[in-house]
């Protein structure tokens, strides 16, 4: 194992590299977050450009089919549902509540995946014994998405005791749940996407012509979400599931609320 790298002809990795750290004229191979033009990430693909870097990126590695071959697996929704859980204990902790999700370490903090599960587990038991604040009210998780990710996050929140509703159901849950259990709700497009022009959702008019589609997720979903859990993919062309303004109307009204 050696720290300098200069040597080598091909340098791969995972995540981006920090712009300082890449070395001119060699070939790189890592997710770049760039395909997208994702403006946070544009100063790294200039510094690419600029150190006339070959750049390998996995987002654009398809078979003869046009599919992707490398992806993130069901895994990467599993530490990501763990880690959630973990820091829903440190939010919550943060507003003056003990909950047991505090007691849900970090993904890495488990020798394997089954340990965590175990733990994840042991705090659904505490659940059960009703031991999450009544302020807080019945807890919905929603979860977009059908591929790995979503499926690797919902295997884990299954350890909890958990009952799955249809979206439509969130807002009558959210007034009378019940405390022993947290609530799952999985959101196809259909839930949350119409057409601007006021026609339904139809999939395959979507496949073909995404912008001309709205989200009214922050309407009709997101009020009566507790944790949001996003693992679909997102094309470009495609209307957000979620705003940066939607999040902040959304924080002034359940603030309003309380």
């Amino acid at each position: 194992i050696h720290d300098d790298i200069s040597d080598a002809t091909a340098i791969v990795g995972i995540k981006s590299v920090p712009v300082d750290n890449l070395i001119a004229d060699k070939t790189y191979s890592f997710f770049s977050h760039t395909i997208k033009a994702q403006p946070a990430n544009m100063h790294l693909l200039d510094a690419i450009l600029q150190k006339r870097i070959r750049l390998v990126d996995y987002e654009k590695m398809v078979g003869f089919d046009g599919r992707r071959v490398v992806a993130f697996g069901q895994y990467a929704g599993t530490a990501g549902m763990i880690n959630i859980l973990h820091g829903i204990g440190l939010r919550l902790l943060a507003f003056g509540h003990h909950t047991p999700f505090m007691h849900i370490g970090t993904a890495h903090n488990y020798p394997n995946s089954s340990a965590a599960k175990a733990a994840i587990a042991s705090v659904g038991r505490e659940i059960e014994y009703g031991l999450l604040p009544e302020i807080l009210g019945p807890m919905t998780f929603v979860f977009t998405g059908r591929g790995n990710v979503s499926q690797g996050a919902q295997e884990v929140f299954r350890h909890l005791p958990v009952e799955m509703v249809d979206p439509s159901e969130l807002k009558d849950v959210v007034k009378t749940g019940d405390m022993r259990r947290v609530y799952g709700a999985i959101v196809r497009r259909r839930d949350y996407l119409v057409r601007k022009d006021g026609q339904e959702f139809d999939k395959e008019d979507w496949n073909k012509n995404p912008d001309m589609y709205e989200s009214i997720f922050a309407k009709k979903i997101a009020p009566d979400t507790s944790v949001l859990i996003n693992g679909m993919y997102w094309d470009v062309r495609a209307p957000r599931l979620l705003t940066n303004a939607d999040a902040r109307r959304l924080l002034v009204s359940d603030s309003n609320r309380k």
